[in-house]
Parts: structure tokens; C-alpha cells; sequence
């Protein structure tokens, strides 16, 4: 992810950026992006310092973490839920690559039998998903389906549209709620109204420095809007294969490289 599409290095960027989505009448995520000389510790302490402002400020937002970069330790996993559920806070996990994807719901199940304000997130692009959101539907946590950065190692070349609505077919009627991650607003528009018909409790979600293409389908579909508000350390942005199908992708890192940061928030909300 580039600077521009960080609100910063510092949580009191991405807390910017959150205070102004919430003037706006949107909800929040806040992630943190990790840099090369973070450790499992430095990276808790990062997500407790967010579950910490969040809650003073009394945001309309939920922090997402990367297992991963905890190194899956439960000790600091349930630290950090103790802390997130004095407040009736969630902590979200987010996908990583495929290798990690049985031991980070490995760890949420474990995490499961204490805590309960978990939630986790599905890619699209990986078969295994349809059965992970089987899986996940028995728990009754909160979903964020997303495309997916990395390919499946089985069928690389296995759709990520058509997939993401594959593990939205499996959870409608049965997930506790659906956060609806893209800016393909086709694949949005479709997946939002499976989900309303099926009466699935959902939201759209996008990432605070793109095009917010899709507000108006949330608005449409009468469902919550959200930003994901990432902070920390600069990593790749796009998943740039996708650039070849989705043209407006090649547009978006050209004006992103020219911008050089993240964007403020309209002052209002343009119809």
C-alpha cells in the first residue's frame, strides 16, 4: 500500500480520517499496516493504542488486525480481545495469504470459546472459502468479503468475481453480518442484493483513499457504508493483476503516485 493510500504513519492520521467519515454519517475500520522492524509485541501495542483512542473518542469503528503479524500468539490475541470487549469493541481479522488462512481460523475458533467480539474475512479468489464460510456462519461473527490479494495455489486463475459470489451465496440467511468489500461496483450491486433479499444483515465497505464508488449503491440498498482507514508502513496497493480486467485500476495508481497522500474526506456527501 502506497502513502497516498495510508492516512498516514501515525494512528492519529487514520483517527482523522475516521472523525471525518463519521461527520459524514459512515462507520470505520482502522488498520494497521506493519513495517519491517515491528515485532508481535510492537504490533499488539499498536492495535491496543487504536482499541484505546477509539474508544475516547467514541467512534463509530472496529480495529482489524493481522494475526500474521502476531506471530499467532493467543496470549496477545485474547490481551488484545479483553481489552476491545470492556468496551464492546470488535476486533477483526483480516486475510492474509492462503498458507495462513487454517491456522488464522484455527485461532479464532480457539479464540471463540472465551471471546465474542470477533469477526474475520473472506477472499473470493480462493476455493476454499465457500467451505471456510460454512464454517464461519456456524459461529455467527461478523464477514468482510474481499476479492482477495493473492491467488488460490490450486486454480490460480480461478475468478475472483465469481467466487466472491459463491461464499455470498453460502452465507446468505445464515452469517450474522455481511460487509460487502470492493470497488467493483457490478460485483457490489450484486452481492448487496442477494444479501437485502435473502433479509442477511449487511454493509458496503471501501478503502478511504479510493473513489467512494459505491456509497450510493449502500444508500440504494438502504445498508450501512464504511471506510477501511489504513495507517503505518507503505506496501503494495493493488492487486495489479487485476488491472488487465479492471482498466480503471491502471488510472488509479498513476493519479495515486502523482497525489503522494491520502486524500481529505469531502465536506459533505455528494449525491
Amino acid at each position: 500500500m502506497t502513502a497516498s493510500h495510508l492516512a498516514g504513519p501515525q494512528l492519529s492520521d487514520a483517527l482523522r480520517v475516521c472523525e471525518q467519515a463519521v461527520n459524514l454519517g459512515w462507520s470505520c475500520t482502522i488498520g494497521y499496516w506493519t513495517g519491517p522492524e515491528d515485532t508481535p509485541k510492537t504490533v499488539s501495542q499498536a492495535y491496543a493504542d487504536a482499541v484505546r483512542l477509539v474508544t475516547e473518542k467514541k467512534l463509530n469503528c472496529y480495529v482489524s488486525i493481522k494475526v500474521t503479524a502476531l506471530k499467532y500468539d493467543y496470549g496477545l490475541l485474547g490481551e488484545l480481545l479483553a481489552r476491545a470487549g470492556d468496551h464492546g469493541l470488535r476486533i477483526h481479522c483480516d486475510a492474509m495469504n492462503p498458507d495462513s488462512a487454517s491456522p488464522t481460523y484455527d485461532l479464532i475458533e480457539r479464540a471463540l470459546a472465551k471471546f465474542n467480539n470477533l469477526g474475520c474475512t473472506l477472499p473470493g479468489r480462493w476455493t476454499r472459502s465457500v467451505k471456510d464460510a460454512v464454517r464461519v456462519a456456524e459461529w455467527g461473527i461478523p464477514v468482510r468479503i474481499v476479492k482477495g490479494q493473492w491467488p488460490d495455489p490450486q486454480i490460480p486463475k480461478y475468478s475472483a468475481r465469481e467466487g466472491y459470489l459463491e461464499v455470498v451465496r453460502a452465507l446468505l440467511g445464515k452469517a450474522g453480518q455481511v460487509a460487502v468489500a470492493t470497488h467493483d461496483r457490478r460485483l457490489a450491486r450484486k452481492a448487496l442484493s442477494l444479501l437485502t433479499g435473502s433479509g442477511t444483515r449487511c454493509e458496503m465497505e471501501q478503502l478511504s483513499s479510493l473513489p467512494h464508488n459505491c456509497a450510493t449503491l449502500a444508500e440504494q440498498h438502504q445498508v450501512p457504508f464504511r471506510l477501511y482507514v489504513p495507517f503505518g508502513f507503505p506496501g503494495m496497493p493493488y492487486d495489479i493483476w487485476q488491472a488487465a480486467v479492471r482498466p480503471q485500476i491502471v488510472s488509479w495508481v498513476i493519479r495515486d503516485a502523482l497525489r503522494g497522500r491520502h486524500p481529505s474526506l469531502p465536506s459533505r456527501r455528494v449525491a
